[in-house]
């Protein structure tokens, strides 16, 4: 009996011995959490990069890489770009002012650059399109053909091949407004070119004439200029009716020697321009815009790529205000002395 119940004792004692041993187990497994914090020290660094985020997107329409609009902001929005990371903008091609205006309307592009004869048709279509400042002096419709044509006036154009410039842009709408005025617009055909294409179909015959609308000199007419000669139409004797009828438009006149071998003035019809934007605009975002693209050294850079480009009019820069205007933008010219008009 008394060796029964050593066994029986010795037995206990095993198991008893087993179960201290247990907690081992858990030791393995304490030391996973302390490993399982590494990754705490990357979100850290995430944390780190959060400005970058807060960054606002934007763009504004221009037009194409040798046109007026985008050699005037292009070198705006990098100055921007490089001096404050509170907005980010890019200077969007397209196919002019009639494009830029409805890509704004249509929440493609935050800004755009628009002929000032065709912002109050935008804002009767929708009443949420806003005024933020001039971008460049009048503009020119530059009728341009080769010296040695036979064209010399509109009229001479009928049965012929005409490149009006790309649809969507500002100079094929104020041609064919021209052109339709005249009573000659179904009278020649219009040749479908991209603003890229119209020198070179001129220079190779496949058009006639090129309307080039810009300031002056444009850097695509002087293009031209230095493949061939060209001649620039003079429209003076068609001016004073249709400056009447249409009377948004100034007179321009193109002086002799802006362009190479072109030594005779031509005068012709022109609109200055303004930027656009809708009336939710982040008002911060455009107040920071504001404050760099209408400073001094973001003009001083724009006239580095375009001479004759931007034209904030120190004495009335809201001349051609025609809409109302965005808060933001309010709050930046009223803070320069200026007196907001009613539009």
């Amino acid at each position: 009996m008394k060796r029964l119940l050593a066994i029986m004792l010795a037995l206990v004692m095993v198991f008893a011995i087993s179960a201290c041993g247990s907690p081992a187990a858990p030791e393995t497994t304490t030391a996973a959490p302390a490993e399982a914090e590494a990754p705490a020290e990357e979100a850290v660094s995430t944390e780190a990069e959060a400005p970058a985020a807060d960054t606002y997107q934007m763009s504004v329409s221009t037009g194409g890489v040798t046109g007026m609009y985008y050699t005037t902001l292009a070198p705006i929005c990098d100055y921007i770009n490089s001096t404050t990371d509170a907005i980010r903008i890019v200077p969007a091609t397209s196919g002019g002012s009639t494009e830029n205006l409805n890509n704004v309307l249509n929440g493609v592009s935050d800004l755009g650059c628009v002929y000032n004869n065709e912002i109050p048709g935008g804002y009767e279509s929708n009443n949420g399109l806003r005024f933020v400042g001039p971008t460049t002096k009048c503009s020119p419709l530059q009728f341009v053909v080769k010296a040695d044509s036979d064209i010399y006036k509109p009229e001479d154009l009928i049965g012929k091949d005409v490149a009006l410039g790309q649809a969507g842009s500002g100079a094929r709408a104020w041609a064919v407004q021209f052109f339709t005025w005249l009573g000659i617009y179904d009278q020649f055909t219009e040749v479908p070119l991209g603003n890229e294409d119209l020198t070179t179909a001129l220079g190779d015959g496949d058009v006639v004439l090129i309307t080039v609308a810009g300031l002056a000199p444009s850097a695509r007419v002087s293009e031209a200029a230095a493949s061939y000669d060209i001649r620039i139409l003079d429209l003076t004797e068609y001016l004073d009716d249709f400056i009447a009828e249409y009377p948004y438009f100034e007179r321009y006149t193109i002086e002799p020697g802006i362009y190479e071998n072109v030594e005779e003035s031509a005068t012709t019809f022109g609109l200055a321009t303004s930027i656009v934007c809708m009336e939710d605009m982040d008002f911060d975002a455009l107040y920071t815009f504001m404050t760099l693209a209408y400073g001094e050294k973001a003009q001083e850079l724009a006239m580095t790529t375009n001479p004759n480009g931007p034209d904030h009019n120190p004495e009335d820069p809201l001349a051609n205000m025609s809409i109302p205007i965005h808060p933001a933008a309010q709050k930046y010219w009223e803070e320069q002395g200026f007196k907001i008009p009613e539009a």
